[in-house]
């Protein structure tokens, strides 16, 4: 396996699409510092699932998104493909080129793809665990990370041979398994609380189920009893109401005969109606005609009253028509004379306005021609105005360039002056350098003395933080221990909470009370207050006696009153919710005030029930009420002593520590699981299960305190360590800094004599421009003197062509204030003109008028007389219609007297036919209440029988009708029936609450706790086989990693001798006894030198013994590839020839790129590839194969 192709776009600097093909061998990367070579390694590492943005140099994992130059825009995402050729199938996946791409969006979604399939970042770490390959691999060994390798502590140093030994992948597994063991053990506790509490639930409802199927029993015996008594009463009813239908058929055929009469009498009434109609008819049309006669008489007098008057009036209006024709023959001839005056005045001013028009025409043309001179003028003088700008603008950049030339030379000459000084400057600066150099030695042996100290406070510093890192682990796994407590208490009191919330183990009638079971926001019953069982607090190691004494009592409901009881009741039949027993105190106030009836003292007798329980004060006489003759005993040994020795006591229950009930003649007992919590004592477990939890959390907040105080001790002797190692490094970067001025000294003598030279070389230089600079003055100077006369000349003009101006203006204005004046005067002619035109228009228009209305009088004259002789024929012809209608009202007078008589004829025979009809309306009203009364007492039989089958449908869901019943039911006794089914009923409610559903629950029950156990089975077998691998892995990576570390221990000394030409290495393990989580430490012995730890070699030593354990890594265990970055940049010319031998002698196994600046380890490689950056801020990337180079020079050879 190897790399084939890696494709980058948008990662770091390489903003184009950029693809990199590599070959088996060795590939050189190179280029110029900060051209996006180690940008290669880092997108390597990227791809793999790098996850640390700073250990891609970065402070954001955005950051790897190119962000843009000066001349490109940056782009919305980086995408990096990895291709891998698989034919040897080293990957576990059925594919011969493998390519894995990554993809980061600036929004910050990421995602991975495999042969461009997305997938998981634990797909790909999978893919390629034991392998060699990944981010924190040996594979990959980027700038700075040569040095890690020998600085990182003994722990994390074994990393990299884990995965040499190929334990990674078992690791993993391991810490997975570690994982589920873990949940399969919080799993366990929590399933086994559960069973605990299933197994009390299965105690508790077992005897509920019992007492359930013997009131079921009962039941039955009580329904088959009721049945015949309600079919008995079905069929009572049922010949009631057949007797309740004959009588009824008798009242109906009366009613029918009371029907037939009425309807003839109605007929008859009809008729008689129908003659009164038609009387009244005739009746009301005579006193109509009446009255229309008088109507018309009156009508007829009133039109002649009106025409006289009218006449009167036609007379009066003619005599006004003829004096008012008289007056306007007078207005009209005075009319005729005003407008022919006004015609005369009308010409005059036509005449004048004529004439001022024709004096204003010539003095506007006038002011034409002088409006004309002056524009000419003015543009005369605009074009002299900008003639003297343009030579302004010369003349100011003349004197601009004077002054430059004046300037210049001025600078010339400052500048000659400058370079006198800056050469006694050079001069003395020689002589400081031979000076500096002794100062140079003195801080060199400074530095080292003060190097030596700083290595030895290290070294303390990294003893100490190794014992706090030991105390820290130690806390560490006794707090986990604690979580794991903690998490079992709060599983348990979640369990416990669950049950008081939920009242599990209680009926469904008590749940329903509670409002556990309706679904309603609150109790149903408001006075109810708890049930007993949580109103009590039992001395601890009494719950188990108490709970016996008080058995089915602990689900009693307290509430206030016997009415709170009775709603209880009623809630629970009508929701058919179970059933609940119920205590009021006021019972047991009613009591004797001493509850106890007996006092018993014995060997083994703790007391009475009650001494052992605390209560309210309110129910307090109720349970001593309920717990009279009830003491605890230490066992059931003693609880028979006491009863065989006091032989007179009656009514004596003792109940001993572990259940048993004991009295005269009964004993009761057996099995008690103890696992699970007792109705009784859920706020005290809740209560001690609580405190457990605030301690152990007390407990876990001080080892945390511990922990964190420890830490930061540690975190305080790292800083210190850090700043020691800072200013190690700072005094061997000030002795290097020291060699390298001395050298620098030598090129600086070099470099002043060069800049004497160049001193000299300038000061001519300056001379000759000084020279030109003032022949180039003498010619502006000419310039400028010309350019001053153009200027004087232009300026004349514009003078002379103003004063013109001025004048022509002068006779503009007086011209005018004239034409402005005609103007004014002409309008005036003009208004006066259409003024007097407008009134003669009036008045000829007025004397038309006068002659229509002349005209208009005559003809009303006449017609007032025609209408005078029409009035007065229209009187004659009415006063002779009112003679005629006076006689005819006599004769409608007679025939309304013979009409009145025969209407009151009829009214009389209506009369008595309708007090015929009101007597048998009456007779028919009385037999239809009697009808009435049937049909209600009909009505009441049949809700009746439904009323019974309904309640027997109700109560037990069977249809009446279609119950047997005996054909002599008649012979019955219903009373004794009656009174078996109330002695039935009594003995039921007897019995007390009976939780029905108890059977249900006891078989659910019981059915959970197979499954529980079952489960639980299961995850101990699942625990054993966990176990069982964990042993497993251990001993297959503890062999792997014991082979592999031996095999790279005796190559690291091998590779050691020949990168350094001799000396020895060795790798120590700290704990030989823990080999799987021993640190590994590094001892090299250079040549000439003594045994010392890795951290005391210089910088050269340290990469040397650092590439040799990379090669003995690979010599065991060959990765695929190596990415090398820089790691060959602390040798010198020799180490590096050493390097690439040992280097070339993995490129059959293993393939590398190598990004290197060294010309030596260049020519190993068989591709190159050159990073540049030919516009700034982006990479682009240039081959070269070298491989074809070689093989033609050996052909030539």
């Amino acid at each position: 396996m190897y790399f084939k192709r890696l494709e980058l776009f948008g990662f770091k600097s390489f903003a184009e699409r950029t693809r990199l093909d590599f070959e088996p061998g060795i590939t050189a990367i190179v280029g110029p510092n900060g051209c996006g070579k180690s940008n290669i390694a880092d997108s390597i590492k990227w791809v793999l699932g790098e996850q640390s943005a700073k250990v891609l140099r970065g402070g954001r994992m955005e950051d790897v998104i190119f962000n843009g130059t000066d001349g490109k825009e940056p782009v919305g995402y980086a995408e990096v493909s990895l291709t891998l050729d698989n034919h040897d199938r080293m990957l576990p996946i059925e594919y011969d080129e493998v390519t894995v791409s990554r993809r980061l969006y600036r929004s910050g979604e990421s995602e991975y793809l495999l042969n461009k399939t997305p997938v998981r970042l634990k797909d790909i770490n999978e893919l390629f665990m034991g392998t060699g390959i990944g981010t924190s691999a040996y594979s990959l060994i980027e700038q700075g990370r040569i040095d890690q390798v020998l600085s990182s502590k003994p722990e994390e140093r074994r990393e990299v041979f884990e995965e040499a030994s190929g334990i990674t992948k078992y690791k993993a597994k391991k810490k997975e398994a570690l994982r589920k063991l873990e949940d399969t053990e919080q799993n366990l506790v929590r399933i086994n609380d559960i069973i605990q509490e299933v197994k009390r639930q299965i105690n508790s409802t077992e005897r509920q189920a019992k007492k359930a199927e013997r009131y079921k029993e009962k039941y039955e015996e009580l329904k088959s009893i009721d049945l015949k008594l309600s079919r008995t009463e079905l069929e009572t009813l049922k010949q009631k109401l057949s007797r309740s239908n004959e009588n009824l058929d008798d009242f109906k055929m009366r009613e029918k005969e009371l029907d037939c009469e009425l309807q003839d009498i109605s007929a008859e009434l009809r008729e008689l109606n129908l003659d009164r109609s038609r009387i009244e008819t005739k009746r009301m049309n005579i006193k109509s005609n009446i009255i229309e006669i008088d109507s018309e008489a009156s009508k007829a007098g009133d039109k002649i009253m009106l025409n006289r008057e009218r006449i009167g009036e036609l007379k009066q209006k003619r005599a006004d028509l003829a004096s008012e024709i008289e007056k306007g023959e007078e207005s009209r001839a005075s009319q005729e004379k005003e407008v022919a005056g006004l015609r005369g005045k009308v010409n005059v001013l036509e005449t004048d306005r004529a004439g001022r028009s024709e004096a204003l025409a010539a003095k506007e043309k006038r002011l034409s021609e002088i409006s004309k001179s002056i524009t000419e003028y003015e543009t005369a003088i605009s074009t002299s105005k900008a003639n003297l700008l343009d030579l302004a603008s010369g003349q100011s950049k003349l004197r601009n360039q004077q002054a430059r030339i004046s300037t210049t030379l001025s600078a010339h000459d400052t500048r000659l002056k400058r370079l006198d000084i800056e050469l006694n400057t050079i001069q003395e600066e020689s002589n400081n350098l031979f000076s500096r150099l002794n100062e140079i030695a003195a801080q060199k042996e400074q530095v080292e003395s003060e190097a030596q100290s700083l290595r030895s406070e290290k070294d303390r510093i990294s003893r100490s933080a190794t014992a706090l890192s030991v105390r820290i682990e130690e806390l560490t796994e006794k707090s986990h221990d604690l979580h794991r407590n903690l998490g079992t208490n709060k599983s348990r009191l979640e369990i416990l909470e669950e049950a008081k919330a939920k009242y599990e183990g209680f009926s469904s009638g008590v749940k329903a009370i509670l409002g556990m079971e309706t679904g309603n926001a609150g109790r149903p019953i408001q006075d109810a207050r708890d049930v007993l069982a949580n109103l009590i607090t039992v001395t601890k190691g009494y719950e188990t006696a108490i709970e016996s004494a008080l058995g089915d009592n602990l689900q009693a409901i307290i509430v206030d009153t016997m009415d709170a009881a009775k709603k209880g009741v009623d809630f629970l039949k009508e929701h058919s919710c179970g059933r609940a027993s119920f205590i009021y105190p006021e019972a047991s106030t009613a009591q004797s005030p001493d509850s106890r009836g007996h006092d018993l003292n014995g060997p083994g007798v703790l007391g009475g029930a009650s001494d052992f329980i605390n209560i309210d004060s309110r129910y307090e006489s109720l349970l001593k009420s309920m717990l009279k003759n009830v003491f605890v005993a230490e066992d059931i040994k003693h609880a028979a002593a006491v009863l065989n020795n006091n032989p007179g006591l009656e009514g004596i229950n003792i109940v001993t520590l572990s259940g048993e009930v004991i009295s005269k003649g009964f004993v009761s007992g057996g099995d008690i699981s103890k696992e699970g919590t007792t109705l009784i004592n859920r706020d005290a477990r809740i209560k001690e299960i609580s405190e457990a939890i605030a301690e152990t959390e007390k407990t876990l907040r001080l080892m945390e305190e511990s922990k964190e105080n420890a830490a930061k001790e540690k975190e305080e002797l790292i800083k210190i360590s850090e700043t020691t190692a800072a200013g190690l490094s700072e005094k061997e970067i000030l002795l290097a800094n020291a060699r390298s001025r001395y050298s620098n000294i030598e090129e600086n003598l070099k470099g002043v004599r060069d800049e004497i030279s160049l001193v000299k070389l300038e000061i001519d230089e300056v001379e000759a421009e000084t020279e030109s600079l003032k022949k180039e003055g003498s010619s502006v100077a000419e310039a400028l003197r010309q350019a001053e006369t153009d200027t004087s000349l232009n300026e004349e003009k514009i003078k002379t062509c103003e004063a013109l101006i001025v004048e022509y203006a002068k006779e503009k204005e007086k011209l005018l204030i004239e034409t402005v004046e005609q103007r004014t005067e002409l309008g005036t002619v003009e208004s006066r003109r259409e003024g007097l035109f407008n009134t003669l228009q009036i008045l000829e228009k007025s004397l038309r008028d006068s002659e229509i209305s002349l005209e208009s009088r005559k003809s009303e004259i006449a017609d007032s007389s025609r209408k005078i002789e029409e009035l007065s024929a229209d009187i004659t012809g009415l006063e002779s219609r009112v003679l005629t209608l006076s006689e005819d009202k006599i004769g409608k007078d007679k025939e309304l007297a013979e009409v009145e008589a025969g209407y009151q004829q009829i009214m009389h025979k209506i009369e008595q036919n309708e007090d015929i009809f009101k007597q048998s309306e009456k007779e028919l009203n009385a037999l239809r209440s009697n009808l009435h009364g049937i049909d209600l007492k009909k009505a009441e039989t049949n809700y009746s029988i439904e009323n019974l089958k309904q309640r027997v449908k109700d109560v037990y869901k069977i249809d009446l009708e279609t119950v047997d019943f005996n054909e002599e039911w008649q012979a019955t006794d219903m009373d004794a029936l009656k009174q078996e089914v109330e002695e039935k009923r009594e003995k039921l409610d007897a019995m007390g609450t009976v939780n029905l559903v108890a059977i249900e629950e006891h078989s659910e029950l019981q059915d959970r706790h197979a499954f529980l156990t079952h489960q639980r089975d299961d995850l101990l077998s699942a625990k054993e086989s966990l176990l069982k691998a964990i042993g497993k892995i251990n001993k297959t990576t503890k062999d792997l990693f014991i082979q592999t570390f031996q095999s790279i221990q005796a190559e690291f000394r091998n590779f050691f001798k020949m990168l350094f030409g001799g000396g020895d290495g060795e790798l120590i393990l700290l704990d030989e006894g823990n080999v799987l989580e021993s640190g590994i430490e590094i001892v090299a012995r250079p040549p000439g030198k003594r045994l010392q730890n890795v951290s005391l070699l210089s910088g050269g030593e340290r990469a040397l013994t650092a590439i040799s354990l990379i090669f003995a890594i690979f010599k065991v265990k060959p990765s695929p590839f190596c990415v090398l970055d820089e790691i060959d940049a602390p040798l010198d010319e020799s180490n590096v020839g050493r390097y690439s031998r040992s280097l070339s002698m993995f490129t059959d196994t293993s393939q590398f790129i190598v990004i290197t600046h060294n010309k030596k380890t260049i020519d190993m490689a068989d591709v190159m590839y050159g990073i540049t950056m030919q516009q700034s801020g982006i990479s682009k990337v240039v081959s070269v194969k070298f491989s074809d180079a070689k093989k033609q020079e050996e052909v030539k050879a």
